[in-house]
């Protein structure tokens, strides 16, 4: 491989050797038709990934952290590395579809004005996975809040206004399948490694936005998603995870109004979870030892609110 090549394929992974070894066999079996590298960057989890890809992958460029980092530093990490032209960022439980990279390419090689472009992203039943939204508002983040706590099941990621089949211009788009210009990385910099989990992504867009440059929703380059951190969603730590996410991206994008208002409607949300886990502990005696540590990371996410 030569010192540069047009498209660096990075890969941040964390507990999912089964869904990176799917990932990297997706992309090896439709490889760009152009140069490129691949990258994959490991957080350690003693689950035997360095020797998976190591045997399955060799001219991957591998690197393993000795602990978690979190998925934004683990993606800059891989950047820094990078020598492509473009910045393929690619998820560890992401099944690229064929043909999805090159179409990725050919539109920013069309389209200078662009300095991200995303596949769609089908469900692992090849259902659409709705993608490409606008940038969150106060009002549409207390909305959907108020969506999912009176009717969980409510789809708010589906927009209306959307028509999935078609290119559009977007605000944001998920970390699951991205090509991104080496010149917007090299302007806007990369991933803010304070956020661990939640809003990375969002938060990267609003720099990119704001930075002059145009990210779009490309249909015709596709990805399977498989959502594999979402088996985590019900725990009390990615509550808080998301909690200080939320905050954080109001804070640094938002007004400093809109940043408060945001910071009560948290501590709502946490303080009604809390009277639920609450009432738990008389109710569910078996879940009695989980509750008490809802409670305690909800008081701990109540204090992280007050003290932003």
């Amino acid at each position: 491989m030569s010192s540069q090549c047009d498209i660096s394929i990075c890969i941040s992974s964390y507990k999912a050797r089964d869904f990176l070894i799917q990932c990297l066999d997706s992309i090896y079996a439709s490889l760009p038709s152009v140069s490129y590298e691949v990258i994959v960057v490991n957080d350690y989890t003693e689950d035997g990934t360095a020797e998976a890809v190591a045997s399955r992958f060799p001219d991957v460029i591998f690197s393993e952290n000795p602990g978690p980092v979190g998925i934004a530093r683990g993606f800059n990490m891989a950047f820094v590395q990078a020598k492509g032209r473009y910045l393929a960022q690619i998820s560890a439980d992401v099944e690229v579809k064929s043909g999805a990279i090159d179409t990725l390419y050919a539109f920013m090689e069309a389209h200078p004005q662009a300095g991200m472009a995303g596949s769609r992203i089908l469900n692992p039943d090849h259902t659409l996975q709705p993608c490409g939204r606008r940038f969150p508002t106060l009002w549409s983040v207390v909305k959907n809040k108020l969506v999912y706590h009176i009717k969980p099941a409510v789809d708010y990621y589906t927009m209306p206004y959307r028509n999935y089949e078609q290119v559009e211009e977007v605000d944001e788009m998920p970390n699951a399948c991205l090509l991104i210009r080496r010149a917007t990385y090299e302007q806007v910099g990369g991933l803010d490694e304070n956020l661990k989990r939640y809003y990375d992504d969002i938060e990267w867009c609003f720099r990119i936005k704001a930075g002059g440059w145009k990210i779009y929703y490309v249909p015709t380059a596709e990805a399977i998603h498989y959502c594999y951190f979402e088996q985590f969603r019900a725990s009390a730590h990615l509550i808080q995870t998301g909690c200080f996410s939320e905050l954080y991206v109001f804070k640094k994008h938002f007004t400093s109004w809109e940043f408060a208002i945001m910071r009560m409607v948290e501590i709502s949300e946490i303080s009604m979870r809390m009277v639920k886990w609450t009432l738990a502990l008389a109710t569910k005696p078996s879940e009695r030892k989980s509750n008490q540590e809802r409670l305690r990371i909800g008081w701990q996410t109540i204090k992280m609110a007050l003290s932003m």
